[in-house]
């Protein structure tokens, strides 16, 4: 979940009391953006002071952890809510990303029956994103005789430049997501924004 205030990345995506919190009077605060919901707020977690950040947890009134708050340490006025989201592009940027289909409805049945997860991320290499991929970096690819690994092996020697045209950013369980027009997410990957939102998948 990348800050809004500062070039950083929050990783810690548990929706559990945090360890920080555990003995903590929180107190309770509301934010603009979800009116009528009241919120409690955590202890300072100081592991963000020296990037100038004071963090904070958010706990809804069942005890689950659903966000944070940031704020500049020199200015407490400035602050940013981070929201987290069952959609994790949404939580990945606090932006609002549409959910579609599973990638394997847009395959043949043939298609569907040949391929397993690992081999329609290899296969797809380039066109099929995760999450971590953006704030992470991209699997190695190399190429063997006649398939791909993500592993160097004996049979698997060249390491193969990856590239990403018309990228379909999936979930773990291979749902699709569009971004909005305007997401930092082509930014990120060095690319302009498509006319077109949703691109088609090659069998």
């Amino acid at each position: 979940m990348y800050s809004l205030l500062k070039s950083i990345i929050y990783e810690d995506l548990s929706r559990d009391i945090i360890e920080l919190d555990e003995d903590f009077e929180a107190s309770e605060w509301e934010y603009s953006e979800k009116p009528g919901e009241k919120f409690f707020r955590g202890a300072l977690n100081t592991q963000y002071i020296s990037e100038g950040l004071d963090v904070y947890s958010l706990y809804d009134e069942n005890s689950e952890r659903v966000g944070i708050v940031e704020h500049l340490s020199d200015n407490h006025a400035e602050f940013r809510t981070l929201w987290f989201s069952d959609n994790p592009w949404n939580t990945l940027f606090q932006e609002e990303w549409k959910q579609g289909l599973s990638v394997y409805s847009l395959l043949s049945p043939e298609a569907y029956e040949d391929s397993t997860e690992l081999d329609m991320l290899l296969k797809a290499h380039d066109r099929l994103v995760l999450p971590e991929y953006i704030y992470k970096e991209f699997p190695s690819i190399f190429e063997c005789k006649c398939s791909l690994s993500f592993s160097k092996t004996k049979n698997c020697q060249t390491k193969k430049k990856v590239s990403v045209k018309d990228p379909f950013f999936i979930d773990e369980s291979f749902i699709i997501y569009y971004p909005p027009s305007n997401s930092k997410v082509w930014a990120k990957l060095g690319l302009q924004p498509p006319v077109s939102s949703e691109p088609e998948l090659q069998e």
